[in-house]
Order: structure tokens, then sequence, then C-alpha cells
């Protein structure tokens, strides 16, 4: 979970000390710097040499009698350890209780970083003589794929403009070879931290999410960047005139993207500066898996996939634009009584639930062998969600199922859509992408596409010989 500041409880410009250097803290220490509501003196945990990496001295207790502070914050989102914490302080160390705080609210989910100022990586804005722009990326396997067309296009400003790409660090690896073919990136770091720590001393810095975000402009460096810097001021005009209220919520993107004739993969043509014509995206493989695959043995088959990424939250969630389980069970049935001699094959994390009547299950492996595993599949059955995004690239046809999420803009042409009748297109009406709008237990438009009505249209695509079509 993320954690919002005590902001009512400090002070402004007060001296604080954050004790806990863990996902509380680091929440804490981030919204302090961004708002430069106090003085952040030092961050206190037993664990210090863990966090050396993090922007401020992390040292453990017994520092805090040689500190000059106003207030100690305790940030630990569990109760009975901060009580502890906080009666530890004033046996030990005599700090008096009117200057400790703790007052835990949960907002959003972060990312927790650890690591020593030894792993800190090499930063475009090291460079001499080069434009170096920040480049965030949002979400998960299929927004990395979606967003990689519109980095082409920033590499294609200045042949003097250097990237960093900023990541997730459980998404490092993957971002690492799927923009491995893109001119001009310098570094992918796996540090949303550091991003948030430097992205000012970055020429520009933008979030790549469904709707383009302006970050961060320098001024200063922009007024040197010539012709690029008409680019870079066109660019945040007209992010700032799609939008003028700060990052556009992601229903309107969706409405107004329909309206223009844009998609995913065209939507930040908007911005005039990009230009994206192709929905193909390279996908380079490792050749180190090739043999792992081989050595899978899984003749012809059809992969299905159940769930897709869930709430940092809660992973109890299932996503209101999932399949149901039992259904996929039942069109496995259906499919193995019309083809018996196609293999099922389902993917998916360690603790994916299993779906019945499947020939093997390949769960907790890496990536990179699964997009073996996709890209030599007949056939690909699943929601709309990052394995779809994968496969297709590879050239896989897939059977997709659309509830909540926008046909119109996540869709491939050549893919089996499959919208619900009943009811669709509610994606980020609700505060989430994950709800019922309706706030249905069992969400009506992925109930109502029936196991028998996908069978149908999965039929309408093998030939006589029982194979299926490939495009």
């Amino acid at each position: 979970m993320e954690f919002l500041f005590p902001f009512k409880s400090v002070k402004r410009d007060a001296r604080i000390i954050i004790y806990g250097a863990g996902m509380s803290g680091q929440t804490y220490l981030q919204q302090v710097m961004m708002t430069k509501y106090c003085e952040i003196v030092c961050m206190i945990d037993r664990d210090a040499e863990l966090y050396q990496m993090l922007p401020v001295q992390v040292a453990t207790v017994e520092i805090i009698e040689t500190l000059d502070y106003d207030v100690v914050v305790v940030a630990n989102e569990n109760e009975k350890t901060a009580k502890a914490i906080i009666r530890m302080l004033q046996e030990q160390y005599h700090v008096p209780r009117e200057k400790m705080v703790y007052d835990i609210q949960y907002v959003r989910p972060i990312e927790k970083i650890e690591g020593k100022m030894d792993d800190f990586p090499s930063l475009a804005i090291e460079g001499k003589g080069k434009y170096a722009i920040a480049i965030r990326l949002n979400g998960g396997f299929g927004d990395y794929i979606i967003a990689k067309n519109k980095v082409r296009e920033v590499v294609q400003w200045d042949e003097n403009v250097i990237i960093d790409i900023f990541v997730e660090s459980k998404m490092l690896e993957y971002a690492k070879v799927l923009f491995s073919d893109v001119p001009h990136i310098h570094g992918i770091i796996g540090n949303l931290w550091i991003y948030h720590v430097k992205k000012k001393e970055y020429l520009a810095a933008f979030l790549f999410t469904a709707a383009l975000v302006v970050d961060s402009i320098n001024e200063e460096s922009l007024a040197a960047a010539g012709l690029l810097r008409e680019i870079i001021v066109t660019v945040k005009e007209r992010v700032t005139k799609y939008y003028p209220y700060g990052e556009i919520p992601w229903a309107i993107h969706f409405a107004r993207c329909e309206k223009d004739g844009l998609n995913c993969y065209t939507s930040y043509n908007r911005y005039k500066e990009f230009n994206v014509k192709d929905v193909n995206v390279s996908i380079p493989m490792l050749d180190e898996f090739r043999e792992p695959f081989r050595n899978l043995h899984l003749g012809e088959y059809v992969i299905f996939n159940y769930g897709a990424d869930k709430p940092k939250n809660n992973d109890n969630v299932i996503l209101a634009k999932v399949w149901p389980l039992e259904y996929y069970s039942q069109l496995a049935k259906l499919f193995k009584s019309r083809y018996p001699r196609i293999s099922l094959v389902q993917i998916g994390l360690r603790d994916t639930p299993k779906i019945s009547g499947m020939d093997k299950y390949i769960f907790g492996e890496s990536i990179e062998l699964i997009k073996y595993v996709l890209k030599n599949a007949m056939l690909h059955v699943d929601c709309e969600g990052g394995m779809v995004h994968l496969a297709t690239q590879l050239g896989t046809k897939c059977v997709v199922l659309f509830g909540p999420t926008p046909i119109h803009y996540y869709a491939y042409r050549d893919n089996i859509n499959i919208l619900s009748e009943t009811c669709s297109n509610c994606c980020w009406l609700p505060m989430d992408c994950y709800s019922c709008y309706r706030g249905l237990e069992k969400p009506e438009c992925m109930w109502s596409i029936a196991p028998e009505r996908v069978m149908q249209k999965i039929e309408c695509f093998v030939d006589e010989d029982n194979n299926i079509k490939k495009r």
C-alpha cells in the first residue's frame, strides 16, 4: 500500500526524522520531497544498510541522540509495531511523546526499493553534447509493447536525443529485452525512485501512460536545445490543451479516442509530434530459451490464459475483465470434444488457478520462455491483457473476450474479438480498472459471453483438416 504523509500533524518547514525506510517511509519521503513541505533531517531504520540508495541519509536509531529535529514521524503500517517503536524511543532515547507522530492512512500502491549506492546506474544526464530525455513506463507487458513505437517517435525528434527508460524493478529484464533494438536508448533503469529524484535534471521527463503526461521540463536546458525545444514546447502545449486540468481521466481519454478514430498505438498522434502508423511492434527473442521450449514437446497446441495483472494491494481480487474460470473449463471440454488431437496448454503465474481439461500447465516460467510458447501456438484464448498483445505481435491469432475494456482502443483487427452483447466499455468509469461499474459480484459483461458462443467463433477459423488458420 501507499501511505499519505501526516501533513495535518506536522507543521510546514519542520525538521523531521522519518523512522522506517520501508514502503511507508519511502512514500513519506517521496511526498515530502515533491511538496517541499518540510525538511528531512534523516531516516532511521534498523536495516539502514539496505536503503543507501535513498536520496537522504539512512542510519540506525543510535544517531537520533546527535540530531537536531522537531518531529519524529513513525512510518510503519503495523500499529502494534509503531506503538512499540514509540515506547522504545521514549524509554531508551528520551524522545518526548509530543515530538512523535503516528498517523497511517492508506492511499494507493507503490514499489518499494532497496539497494546500496554502489548499485546506482549511469544516467543519460551525465552525457556530453546530448539531449537527455527520461521516459517512465506505466503498466505491464502489454503497455510496454504499446509504448515501444511511441518511444521510437521520441528518438526521431533529434539525432542527439538519448533516452533513459524507467520501469518497476520487476519489469526490468523484460524491458531490457523489449527495447534492445531501439536506437538512442542509454539505459533501462528498474528504479522509479531515481526517476522521481532525477527527472528535473533531464531536458524533459515524460510518463507514458494511456495519455501522455509531461512530468518535467528543464527550462534552462531547453533554451539551448534548438529545434528540439520547439518540438517539446509544442508537445507540452498540446498535452495541456487536450486536458488542461492535469492528467486526463482514462474513461474520457478512451471516449475521445473513439470519436477521433485513435487506438492505443496511435493515441499520441493527437500531439502532432508523434506519428505512429504501424501497430506492428518488433519483439526480440532470446536464443537461449529456444531449446528449453523444444524440450516441452508441446506438439500442436492452443493456449488458454486465465487472469491479468492484479491490484498490488489485493492479490485476491478477480478483475472484472477476466472471463470466469468455469467458462474456460467448459470451453476446454467443448474444444477437446471437437479437436481431440490438439493439446490445450494453460500459461500463468505459479499461483494461477488451474483450468480443468488442460493437457499441460506452464506456470511460473520466464517471460522469455513464454514468448516461444506464444509464438508457436495455433491459437491463444484470453481476455484483453499483456499476453494478448505479446502473442499478437508474435504472429499468433488470439480469441479475445471483451467486457469492460474498450474494444475500439485495444482490439487488433486480425484477432477473433468477442464483445459482450449485454454490457461493456466501463473501464475506468469506476475509480480503477478492476471493478465492475455496476458493483456486480459477477460482472454481467463477462458472464454473458457463453462458452458455446466462443466455440462457434473458433470453429469459423478451423479448416477441413482441423488446423487453426494462421494469419
